[in-house]
């Protein structure tokens, strides 16, 4: 569900932008980066090549709703994300989906406290990211995808987003 309403909230406000510039003026906000090695609002320059980069594999789909999604779910990792390798120490867990406080109802026995939390800076459940976890481009062949690695949470998200499996 919070993943659902991020990517609306996403979209929204992409979608303000948009009318907001045009009505003002302006034109709607670029799909690429303008040179190589910028970086827009708090976007840290480590991850906005991987947001632009992860977007591309998906038609259709603009960097600026993978951003959105990072800085909805965990303000682009909170400062967490080691820049040469993706890794997020220390780790990013979500509040335990256990019923209360609006959240559903998700047991995990697996977890220490017997429920499902989302996890890393995008926020998957383990479910999703057991389905649909991708090793980003780039990162050393061999390794198991991470929602704990920032690069492979963006990739997936734009797998997932895509729809491409």
């Amino acid at each position: 569900m919070l993943k659902v309403l991020g990517i609306a909230v996403a979209a929204l406000t992409m979608g303000i932008v948009g009318v907001a510039a045009v009505a003002g003026g302006g034109t709607r906000p670029p799909a690429t980066p303008v040179a190589p090695g910028s970086t827009v609002g708090d976007i840290p320059e480590s991850l906005f090549p991987v947001y632009v980069a992860a977007a591309g594999s998906c038609p259709g789909l603009g960097w600026p709703v993978l951003a959105a999604i990072g800085s909805v779910e965990s303000g682009h990792g909170q400062g967490r994300v080691d820049p040469g390798t993706g890794d997020v120490r220390p780790l990013i867990l979500g509040p335990a989906l256990d019923g209360r406080s609006g959240f559903a109802r998700l047991p995990d026995p697996s977890s220490a406290d017997g429920w499902t939390h989302a996890q890393g800076p995008m926020q998957f459940i383990p479910s999703t990211w057991r389905r649909w976890g991708r090793l980003a481009a780039g990162r050393p062949a061999g390794l198991a995808p991470s929602p704990h690695n920032a690069w492979d949470a963006i990739w997936t998200a734009a797998a997932y987003l895509c729809g491409s499996s």
